[in-house]
């Protein structure tokens, strides 16, 4: 088990995510910041940002319940 999960199973690493454009809340993007991968992350957030998305950042365990994708779209709307 990391060092940002519990016994409960709750992983509080944060990930940094993109809802929907039109204001559904979905999520449409998520990336974990685990300091992996830090400069592919940056391009990844950068893009979605020049596209318009706003970026915040939630814990994995919030991203593994959230809603995806848009009610009004069957298909994602972000291509990186």
């Amino acid at each position: 088990m990391s060092a940002s999960s519990n016994d409960s199973g709750r992983d509080d690493t944060p990930c940094y995510v993109a809802r929907c454009l039109c204001g559904c809340k979905r999520l449409v993007f998520a990336s974990v910041d685990d300091g992996k991968h830090p400069k592919e992350t940056a391009k990844d957030v950068a893009g979605l940002i020049r596209k318009g998305y706003t970026i915040e950042r939630m814990s994995v365990s919030e991203v593994r319940v959230a809603k995806w994708m848009c009610a009004k779209n069957v298909q994602p709307s972000v291509r990186l």
